[in-house]
């Protein structure tokens, strides 16, 4: 999972992918700093390279919305960030990376008759979905729901197991669940939506 903004909109990538993704991140990174600056300003829709502020690497990215001459808002496409850049940020796209598809998918939490109401999800259910499944905040999440052990929160966020059930809307429609603990006998996935009915209803 590259980038949650929501239980309605995550990004993933394919583990197949991961040979393709680093050959056209390594071509990238190359052709990024040694390429000239655009020689005129980015037009919306269009597909360029940026540098992303926070490692400094070079991703493919559509250009989302052009906030001035020198500020625009892009979309990286194979990871699903975004993020507001200066336009000396952006180069163009090498020929060399064409023939690689776009490995960011954009996936939708299955719905849960017993987590929604009228068809939608409980308010807190964005915030705890994003707690679960960003990694950057795993470690917050499992101290406030699971304070057992610092052994067994780190198990708990190592992985999770995903499973593809078609398309809703455009995007991929999957089903969630946390990874058992070795360590706990007769443990159990535990489902995403499981989660979000049990705190939506408390």
């Amino acid at each position: 999972m590259t980038r949650v903004w929501s239980q309605e909109s995550f990004f993933v990538q394919r583990k197949s992918d991961f040979h393709e993704i680093c050959t056209l991140s390594n071509l990238l990174n190359r052709e990024g700093d040694s390429t000239v600056h655009l020689d005129r300003p980015p037009l919306q829709g269009e597909y360029l390279m940026a540098k992303f502020s926070q490692d400094c690497s070079w991703y493919r990215c559509r250009v989302d919305s052009v906030l001035s001459p020198d500020k625009v808002v892009v979309f990286y496409v194979d990871s699903g960030e975004r993020e507001r850049l200066p336009v000396q940020n952006l180069r163009p796209l090498p020929p060399s990376v064409y023939e690689f598809p776009i490995f960011g998918i954009e996936c939708c939490l299955a719905l849960d008759p017993a987590a929604i109401v009228n068809k939608k999800w409980f308010p807190r259910a964005s915030t705890v979905f994003k707690l679960l499944f960003n990694s950057e905040r795993y470690y917050m999440i499992n101290l406030v729901l699971f304070p057992f052990s610092c052994t067994f929160s780190y198990i708990l966020s190592s992985s999770f197991l995903m499973r593809a059930l078609g398309r809703r809307n455009g995007l991929m429609e999957v089903t969630l669940a946390l990874r058992p603990c070795p360590y706990i006998d007769g443990d159990a996935p535990i489902s995403a939506s499981d989660i979000l009915t049990f705190l939506g209803q408390t």
